[in-house]
């Protein structure tokens, strides 16, 4: 018997510009490589804050207190999404 773990079957998209304009209206599901020596993904989420009191936005992807973006401009979250394989879930 063989454990079933790969996240499949979803319609995702790797468009970061896209992924940016939904998760300044929403918190966005995203699937991220856990751990790059495994094929291993982490089901996560987005959070955004326009303005974090110094001046500057705030870009995350996160789950169960791992942050796995942080980033505090649109460019380095985009490079971020990249490192780590992000696809996001497109909504409906």
């Amino acid at each position: 018997m063989s454990l079933i773990h790969k996240v499949t079957g979803y319609k995702t998209s790797r468009d970061y510009a896209r992924l940016v304009e939904l998760m300044k209206q929403g918190a966005v599901i995203c699937i991220v490589d856990y751990d790059r020596t495994a094929d291993c993904r982490d089901v996560t989420h987005t959070l955004f804050e326009a303005d974090t009191g110094r001046g500057e936005p705030l870009f995350q992807i996160s789950a169960r207190g791992i942050c796995y973006i942080h980033a505090d401009n649109e460019a380095d979250f985009i490079k971020q999404c990249q490192r780590i394989n992000c696809e996001f879930i497109e909504p409906a």
